[in-house]
């Protein structure tokens, strides 16, 4: 969420900010994304797969993992609370500084319609 972040301290500081690289950025929620908050094991098998594209065997422990991390109090209340007022579709025309946008083609987690949007 870099990206995002990035974004709205650029809105909110413009002086302090000469330039934005947004890498894969969250901030726009668009139909086939998908999150990579994962309840449980099955929640992280499913996230894996978006991820790479492809199902393959993955270790208990890998997934016991990845659950572990959405258990993170500061990840798992930005979940909760999500607000989608807090997106970026709103504000992106006032942002006045020059943006790199990189995006992977094949992002399983936030599609590439999502860079298109935000340029």
């Amino acid at each position: 969420m870099g990206g995002w972040i990035a974004t709205r301290f650029a809105l909110a500081h413009p002086e302090r900010v000469e330039r934005l690289f947004l890498l894969n950025s969250a901030g726009l929620r668009r139909e086939g994304m998908h999150s990579p908050y994962a309840v449980d094991r099955a929640a992280a098998r499913r996230t894996l797969e978006y991820t790479l594209g492809f199902s393959l065997p993955v270790p208990k422990f890998m997934l016991d993992a990845a659950v572990r991390e959405s258990q993170i109090p500061a990840y798992t209340g930005f979940m909760r609370n999500y607000d989608p007022r807090e997106e970026l579709d709103e504000v992106l025309a006032d942002v006045r500084v020059p943006t790199t946008i990189i995006w992977g083609e094949r992002d399983g987690l936030l599609p590439i319609m999502c860079a298109h949007d935000l340029q």
